[in-house]
């Protein structure tokens, strides 16, 4: 599926959710150069400006494609970019697996749960989705905590799922349907 339009621009208490651009990478860089990033997702450690803008770049042509939708997370005030999220749609299955991440200096104030919330929202509202999935390496309570908070149940454990970092890493996995968002999130 193709989207024509313009990418939508996704506002928040505290936050803009909008498209990547190529002035980003400098910035993207700074923020996703990190092991502590590197652990909990599949950024490579050490970044450079050349994986921000290769990611970037890409980040277009999905959009375009119609099967994903990744949002910078921006700061409102001042406008700094902070982290990424997005929805990998499979347009089949009319579902999405959802993946996140904040850069270390912002984590613990609740900016990946208002982010998660609205990009669900756009899932659901805005592109019609049956389901949004997502999963964790295990030991990163922290994104399980942000996916429990956005209304998604534990769906399960999946052993030795990836290689990661060296290691086989076990996943849990997580999903929300539509019919459950509207009970939480439409009735309140």
């Amino acid at each position: 599926m193709i989207l024509s339009g313009s990418f939508p621009t996704l506002e928040t208490e505290r936050l803009r959710l909008r498209q990547f651009q190529l002035a980003d990478k400098t910035r993207l860089n700074e923020i996703a150069n990190s092991r502590e990033i590197a652990k909990g997702t599949f950024i490579p450690f050490p970044y450079n400006e050349e994986f921000a803008e290769d990611f970037i770049e890409s980040q277009f042509r999905d959009y375009k494609n119609g099967n994903l939708i990744n949002f910078a997370i921006v700061l409102d005030k001042p406008d700094l970019l902070i982290g990424s999220m997005g929805i990998s749609i499979d347009n089949k299955l009319n579902e999405g697996e959802i993946g996140f991440w904040i850069g270390v200096d912002y984590w613990g104030n609740g900016y990946c749960t208002e982010a998660a919330r609205s990009v669900i929202h756009y899932g659901f509202t805005k592109r019609k989705l049956y389901r949004i999935f997502a999963f964790h390496f295990t030991g990163n309570d922290s994104s399980g905590k942000v996916l429990e908070k956005i209304g998604m149940k534990i769906e399960g454990i999946t052993k030795d799922e990836y290689w990661h970092m060296g290691e086989l890493k076990d996943t849990v996995h997580y999903s929300i349907y539509k019919t459950d968002y509207d009970k939480l999130w439409l009735n309140t």
